[in-house]
């Protein structure tokens, strides 16, 4: 599903994928980190999670996925 995404997104021009994931949620963080994504330093509050954060990774397009 990421590599459709991927392919997908770079046929409309986007230069990377972005996606938000909850903090402490390891096994889609292992999953992302996998796939080539990487921890931008950005992070805010969880809308609906109070006490939790969500954590910002970014994948370039310009990279083939793994």
């Amino acid at each position: 599903m990421l590599d459709t995404t991927a392919v997908w997104a770079s046929e409309q021009g986007a230069v990377a994928l972005q996606l938000r994931v909850t903090e402490g949620n390891v096994p889609a963080i292992r999953l992302y980190e996998a796939c080539g994504f990487i921890f931008t330093g950005e992070a805010q509050p969880h809308p609906s999670q109070i006490g939790l954060r969500e954590l910002c990774m970014r994948h370039a397009l310009n990279m083939k996925m793994e």
